[in-house]
């Protein structure tokens, strides 16, 4: 079995299981995991800069990671240790159908996202976010759930 399509079935799993906990990609956890378990994980060399780009069993993988901590009054970004994984974007080589993830879709928003007709399937609880291009899938981003909101910078009063 490949490795994308082991992933797409742990995604389609967690997916479809209420209770499950952050979405991860490969044990990379956004928020959780640090440039160091990349490195272990993946078995690369990170570039020590804010994000990193890799080619991973064909797949395109970007990973962003955090630069700094939140600042007095600043209302982006998180309150991690600098070098914590924020985001994961995974380009897979072959051809994906959406319909073939099986998707609960009532745990996602759809957002139109250009005139090209990308769609965005968006689940904030989970943190899974996947761009879809005439029923293909062009990218499946991991990003922090719902569970991580007290991560979230907030302003100081």
């Amino acid at each position: 079995m490949n490795q994308l399509y082991r992933s797409l079935l742990i995604c389609s799993y967690l997916l479809i299981n209420s209770d499950a906990l952050a979405m991860d990609w490969r044990g990379l956890s956004p928020l959780h995991s640090t440039r160091s378990d990349v490195e272990r994980v993946l078995g690369v060399k990170a570039s020590g800069k804010a994000f990193d780009q890799f080619i991973i069993d064909g797949d395109h993988v970007s990973i962003f990671y955090s630069t700094t901590r939140c600042e007095e009054g600043k209302t982006t970004g998180f309150n991690v240790p600098v070098g914590t994984v924020l985001e994961i974007t995974v380009f897979p080589k072959k051809v994906i159908l959406v319909s073939s993830l099986h998707l609960d879709m009532s745990k996602f928003k759809i957002v139109y996202t250009d005139s090209e007709g990308e769609l965005s399937y968006e689940n904030n609880e989970d943190g899974l976010y996947i761009t879809v291009v005439s029923s293909q899938v062009r990218a499946f981003t991991y990003g922090g759930t719902s569970k991580d909101r007290h991560l979230i910078c907030q302003t100081k009063n």
